[in-house]
């Protein structure tokens, strides 16, 4: 009797360590994501976002900010192998990076490298470092350079787990991130825009009042969802067709100045 009474003691014990702890846990993270400015939710344009849809979504009924960012998956190297590392632009309202060692990339060519990463290829502040795209497209597509600058070393609140995510190139892992200056991307559009909701910092994360305040706000960004890919389309195939005469004026042109030198 007296043995099953301890074990039993024991075991109520530790449920209400594990009960206890549950909610300083969601107040210490929920502080940890506020003091940091991590968003709430994430928008991503298969085809790009433009500034008038970021303007777009800050207009939406529960939305109190929204921000355009830039940010692209590369090969880096480790050694005598190549990992997966996802190069995203510096925020100025959101995400803010936590600088272990030296500081945050200031100009085009400087990067931050994350914390966890730098054991893979026993990167240290100041090495160079180059990326290789992964697929058919060209690096210069989206980064003005392939050669960069480690000025930093630190961690970001977008990742508070050991998984980095997922990835189309590579082995198909992402390893670590990179954080660059918006000056080294050199892209037309946003790849995605983040966004933050209104009342939302004052609820708990991980908490049904926060779950319902994001989700509301979702379901209001997906109701411009249509409007806002229409008017995207309608804008690529302008810019398609321009290139088109553009290019056939050329050719006419060329076309012209053979015939005159014959």
């Amino acid at each position: 009797f007296i043995s099953i009474f301890f074990i039993v003691a024991l075991g109520v014990a530790f449920y209400s360590g594990i009960r206890s702890s549950q909610p300083s846990m969601l107040i210490s993270g929920d502080a940890y994501f506020d003091r940091e400015e991590l968003m709430d939710i994430k928008v991503i344009g298969t085809m790009g976002l433009t500034d008038e849809d970021i303007q777009a979504i800050s207009e939406v009924k529960g939305i109190a900010e929204a921000e355009g960012s830039y940010s692209k998956d590369v090969l880096c190297p480790t050694g005598e192998n190549e990992k997966v590392v996802h190069v995203m632009a510096a925020q100025e309202n959101f995400n803010t990076v936590q600088v272990v060692e030296g500081r945050m990339p200031e100009k085009e060519g400087e990067c931050l490298l994350d914390e966890d990463f730098v054991a893979y290829g026993d990167y240290q502040v100041g090495d160079r470092i180059t990326f290789r795209s992964g697929d058919d497209s060209e690096l210069s597509e989206s980064l003005t350079c392939d050669t960069f600058t480690i000025v930093g070393i630190g961690n970001s609140p977008l990742y508070i787990s050991f998984g980095r995510g997922n990835s189309l190139i590579g082995n198909g892992e992402v390893s670590g991130f990179v954080v660059v200056d918006k000056s080294s991307f050199n892209l037309d559009v946003y790849t995605e825009a983040y966004v933050r909701v209104s009342d939302a910092e004052d609820a708990v994360a991980f908490t049904k009042e926060y779950e319902d305040l994001t989700d509301a706000a979702k379901a209001a960004i997906e109701e411009i969802e249509e409007e806002r890919c229409k008017a995207r389309r309608e804008e690529v195939l302008e810019e398609a067709n321009s290139e088109i005469a553009d290019a056939e004026k050329e050719l006419d042109d060329k076309s012209e100045e053979l015939d005159a030198a014959k």
